[in-house]
């Protein structure tokens, strides 16, 4: 309907009061222009963007009136003044120029800002592919339109600069808002709700979801880049080590005591390696792994299992006392060292 206003204003006779610049239409004219609205559409669609404050309606109900005189809601005396450059021009007699079709970029010629300038499919298209989401774009025109017609510039494409605009606008949203991972964050970032509902949907454990977070944010802290993605990343990064996880383990599910040459199957360190942990560092911790479950007697279904949690925590551990230790030359507060060489938490 917007679109079929404005066309009228430009092709139909106006008259100019107080400051606007009305049309006045027959239900005729309307059935005409519409013929897929009954009364009652043209007047529900009339009232919305009266309310939105894009016309000004001087006519009663159109259902009960049967016509519609409206104005867009926008004062055109500076523009009628601009136009009255010859001695004894009258403002009633001017006529604005006419504005291009919503759609249009104007390559034609330069032109000014139409009030009710809105980007074509095209160029949101383009932005699609940049990465560029419609609704963003859109939200944008407003303040658009209002900066150059402040201006009064004229520009061959209006569609070019917006397009132009745009790119710079979203390329510093993602610098402003780009989640990113540093040092002091390490200890705060956590995967949102979607993600984990995401993961658990899949079957994906728990437990190992929790234990994939600090290698994660160990490696992209230590990687210092910015994405605004991390969520997505950290889904992908854990349906991948899952997917390694659950084909290592799917022989070996019979509970037996540990031996005391037992060794991690090479399928483990393929899983390490998705996560970014050092081959040599696991290696290191095999004797250990070994001495303290055959103390313990304990009996369990999947070593392998056992061995890649164990490491995994260790590893996050390694760099947590890491952390410490930069905290300590910080002046804070450190663990003690009893508390720090004593822990066997991991095997929990």
């Amino acid at each position: 309907m917007l679109q079929l206003l404005h066309e009228c204003t430009v092709h139909r006779p106006t008259e100019f009061n107080n400051g606007f610049e009305w049309l006045e239409l027959e239900a005729g004219a309307l059935s005409t222009l519409m013929p897929f609205w009954q009364s009652m559409d043209i007047q529900r669609v009339a009232t919305s963007l009266r309310d939105k404050g894009i016309i000004i309606i001087a006519s009663a109900p159109f259902s009960q009136s049967l016509r519609l005189k409206f104005a867009f809601n926008e004062k055109v005396q500076e523009v009628v003044a601009r136009r009255m450059h010859k001695p004894g021009a009258d403002a009633l007699s001017v006529k604005l120029p006419a504005a291009p079709p919503a759609h249009s970029s104007g390559s034609g010629g330069a032109s000014l800002m139409y009030p009710h300038w809105q980007p074509g499919d095209e160029v949101l298209k383009q932005l699609a592919q940049l990465g560029i989401p419609a609704a963003f774009a859109r939200e944008q025109v407003p303040e658009f339109v209002t900066y150059w017609r402040g201006r009064g510039e004229a520009h061959h494409s209006w569609e070019a600069k917006f397009l132009k605009q745009i790119v710079r606008l979203w390329r510093e949203k993602e610098t402003v808002f780009a989640a990113q991972l540093t040092y002091r964050d390490e200890n705060n970032w956590y995967p949102n709700e979607d993600a984990l509902d995401i993961l658990n949907r899949i079957g994906i454990d728990q437990g190992f979801i929790e234990d994939a977070i600090p290698e994660f944010v160990l490696y992209w802290r230590e990687r210092g880049e910015s994405v605004h993605t991390w969520n997505s990343k950290f889904v992908e990064h854990v349906k991948r080590q899952w997917a390694r996880f659950t084909h290592t383990l799917k022989n070996d599910s019979e509970p037996r005591p540990i031996t005391d040459d037992w060794q991690p199957d090479p399928e483990v360190y393929d899983v390490l390696d998705m996560a970014n942990i050092d081959r040599e560092f696991a290696a290191r911790l095999i004797p250990e792994f070994i001495l303290y479950w055959k103390e313990t007697k304990g009996i369990k279904s999947s070593w392998n299992s056992a061995f890649l949690q164990q490491v995994k925590y260790q590893w996050a551990k390694r760099h947590q006392l890491e952390n410490l230790g930069q905290q300590k030359r910080a002046g804070q507060h450190d663990t003690g060292f009893i508390e720090k060489h004593t822990d066997t938490s991991w095997a929990d």
